[in-house]
């Protein structure tokens, strides 16, 4: 409902400015460097740039069309899909249950009063500015299924699973590097399971955790430049609990603590209550499904479920222990959404599946109905102005689809802050001037960070910027500029 429309902060203008960028550091030479830094090493997950600029390499589209319309949207809609194909295969949903799987996990996109502002789940939202969430939610369930099939049937030799999973964590620290901690917790909580049960299983379990932990170091040295002076993980800090962020004071997207302290409630309480709100509702509508799979069924539980268990525990627990620029630490929440999500259809299709058994209907009717109505009020943060939207421009989107009988419609500019701007006579000089020019951009806007990015990527000049600088700079050496 909120999708691809900027507000007053033009987030997504700044955000695709960036990752044009990201690209665009990519195209200027290996080994990348950061165009937004002068040259200093480029440090961050940039598989999915990577794509992006082989895209770019053997289509000649623009890399900023790619990196801020069509690899959001593809990256997005395949992140769907694997969602729903791994509930499917793996989990054995019924059709109905993966599909409200996918609607409670990826049908708002934007920040919601309540499901997003209160509850903390806007995983679609991260996953279309940025597109590496995306990207590492496809590697991350492939992996998943990967060991789970091995580890349930047999699979490949070992070593060679191993190696595989030691290669695809690799990737996966490429496309978003939460990725294989949140994977390895997975496999810690699997191994203390069967190593409760007396399972021969404990070994295997073992050595995919240590391939798992050399692929995600090996990813660490090659896209986060670690150890050289100048990384992206330097940027992380660990705090060790989650109030002093949650009632920070520059914290304005979760919206529970700052509403509790206006009632005069003290902020350590009020970080306790929406702490809790969000563990609890990661599932969104699904979460009376997720009580009852977790607490209403008494059974031995499956490696699948094990194993999502870990990623929800993992993902709000690193979610709230770190702290990072832009609420990028939020991005381990997200893997709490979707794995309590699963578990919650998992456990409503059990519910729907009871039929009429004997001393459960009644809870079943609560379930259901509660079900229900959480359904309509997540499902009724959709914003009317943009289904109305919607509605005036259906026209103009098939004119998209029938190019030959309506002629190409005016699209939009990839950024409102570039509107009006045109920096290639300057950028033009200063390329005629040095053999490797340096740029230092001032902007008199209050955007004049998204002004930047889009300029770098669309000359790809080094450049030296205030948001980099804000960052990276204390990591920066005099010697390295």
């Amino acid at each position: 409902g909120y999708f691809l429309r900027d507000g007053a902060i033009g987030s997504y203008s700044f955000h695709y400015g960036f990752e044009s960028a990201v690209v665009a550091s990519l195209a200027h030479g290996w080994p990348a460097q950061n165009l937004l830094l002068g040259d200093v090493p480029l440090s961050y997950h940039y598989a999915v740039h990577l794509w992006i600029f082989a895209a770019h390499e053997y289509t000649g589209i623009d890399i900023g069309v790619l990196a801020s319309r069509l690899g959001p949207v593809f990256f997005c809609i395949y992140a769907c899909g694997i969602v729903f194909a791994f509930s499917r295969s793996v989990m054995k949903l019924p059709c109905w249950a993966a599909a409200l799987l996918v609607v409670a996990i990826f049908w708002i996109v934007g920040v919601p009063p309540i499901s997003g502002a209160i509850f903390g789940t806007f995983t679609p939202y991260a996953a279309l500015l940025i597109m590496s969430p995306s990207f590492a939610f496809i590697i991350f369930f492939i992996l998943l299924t990967f060991v789970l099939n091995n580890l349930n049937n047999g699979g490949s030799q070992i070593g060679t699973a191993a190696l595989i999973i030691g290669l695809v964590s690799f990737a996966a620290t490429g496309a978003r590097a939460v990725a294989p901690p949140i994977f390895l917790c997975a496999l810690g909580l699997l191994w203390v399971v069967e190593l409760w049960r007396g399972s021969r299983l404990v070994m295997k379990l073992s050595i995919f955790a240590i391939a798992c932990a050399l692929g995600f170091v090996a990813g660490l040295f090659f896209f986060f430049t670690l150890r050289t002076g100048v990384s992206g993980v330097g940027i992380v800090t660990i705090t060790g609990q989650p109030f002093t962020f949650l009632v920070g004071p520059d914290q304005n997207v979760l919206t529970l603590p700052h509403l509790l302290m206006d009632l005069r409630i003290s902020p350590l309480a009020a970080a306790i209550v929406a702490f809790a709100v969000m563990a609890l509702f990661q599932a969104g509508f699904l979460v009376p499904g997720f009580f009852c799979e977790v607490f209403a069924f008494k059974r031995s539980w499956t490696h699948t479920e094990i194993a999502l268990l870990g990623t929800s525990i993992a993902g709000i627990c690193a979610a709230f222990v770190t702290v990072a620029p832009g609420y990028s630490h939020l991005t381990f929440l997200q893997y709490s959404n979707i794995a309590m999500s699963m578990l919650g259809a998992h456990g409503l299709s059990r519910v729907v599946s009871l039929g009429k058994a004997e001393g459960f209907r009644g809870r079943k009717i609560l379930v259901l109905a509660t079900t229900g109505g959480l359904f309509v009020l997540q499902l009724g943060q959709l914003p009317l102005e943009s289904l109305a939207w919607l509605g005036d421009h259906l026209g103009r989107t098939a004119s998209f689809l029938r190019p030959s009988q309506y002629g190409s419609p005016a699209t939009q500019p990839l950024a409102q802050c570039m509107k009006g701007v045109d920096g290639s006579d300057l950028l033009s000089l200063v390329s005629k001037m040095s053999d490797d020019p340096i740029v230092i951009i001032l902007s008199d806007k209050l955007d004049g960070d998204c002004e930047s990015f889009w300029l770098t990527a669309r000359y790809a000049i080094p450049t030296i910027g205030g948001y980099p600088l804000k960052y990276l700079g204390s990591q920066v050496r005099r010697d390295d500029l």
